[in-house]
């Protein structure tokens, strides 16, 4: 983000970019299907404030969050504009000279990826979603899953899966990734029916078949995807280098000055 203003303030635009700060709530339970880190008793299933945020940053892995940026604006940030205000646009516009930016010294690895208008980790996604839609077909698991389906039938809450009842639209909210579109308070029909699931889970053990079935599965995946793990591995670390380059830089940077009238970000 900080690279990302560096660049659209070359050309006199300011924008407000979102609050970026470091993942308290890990995707694996969410992955497994335990509702325990959500507390329901307290939270329903959005879980603690901050806890759908971080689900939907692992779920969108690479996607620049909330970054809002104004139409007159896009060709400078995509590169769809060849000039802007007399100044040359870089090739691909902020986006691209970031990109080239966070790849310095890794170009090459990016070109065996094949598909350099990908982040990296989609690899990693590929793989994550392969081997869900493979546990979900499961005979182990659909056995657990029906378990579980009785249970919430005995209990008053019949739902044909956990996405169900996870996603009932008397409660299920887009995730609020921005400030003005503030979640709904909470409902005790919302409550009362994630305990009953977090009950049922536990009582069949579905997180823990979830679990040893999705590393298994992904055991056979990385084995079989070793040579371009191995290559987004050292992508990802030469990025993360280059990302505390331009952080430390931008640390120290001058202020840039204002932008003119009306060229800010909303």
């Amino acid at each position: 983000m900080a690279a990302v203003q560096q660049c659209m303030h070359r050309f006199g635009i300011s924008l407000d970019t979102p609050d970026i700060r470091e993942v308290r709530w890990s995707h694996i339970p969410a992955l497994s299907g335990w509702l325990g880190d959500r507390k329901p008793s307290r939270y329903g299933y959005r879980g603690p404030a901050g806890y759908l945020a971080d689900q939907y940053a692992a779920a969108a892995r690479g996607g620049t969050k909330a970054l809002f940026v104004p139409d007159k604006y896009n060709g400078v940030y995509d590169g769809s504009a060849d000039v802007f205000d007399g100044r040359p646009v870089p090739p691909g516009g902020c986006h691209g000279e970031v990109m080239r930016r966070l790849d310095k010294s890794g170009e090459a690895l990016r070109r065996s990826l094949k598909d350099e208008a990908i982040v990296p980790w989609k690899l990693l996604s590929d793989i994550e979603n392969t081997v869900s839609r493979t546990v979900a077909s499961d005979h182990q698991y659909q056995q657990a899953e029906q378990r579980w389906r009785d249970c919430m039938s005995r209990s008053g809450h019949p739902y044909a899966s956990p996405a169900d009842a996870v996603g009932d639209p008397r409660w299920a909210r887009s995730v609020s990734i921005k400030d003005e579109e503030p979640e709904q308070p909470v409902t005790r029909a919302e409550i009362d029916a994630a305990v009953a699931d977090e009950k049922c889970r536990d009582e069949v053990n579905l997180p823990g078949i979830s679990l040893a079935l999705h590393a298994a599965y992904q055991k056979k995946a990385i084995k079989a995807h070793a040579t371009e793990l191995e290559r987004v591995k050292k992508l990802l670390h030469i990025q993360l280098k280059n990302s505390s380059d331009i952080f430390r830089a931008n640390r120290h940077a001058p202020a840039p000055p204002p932008s003119p009238p009306g060229a800010s970000g909303e």
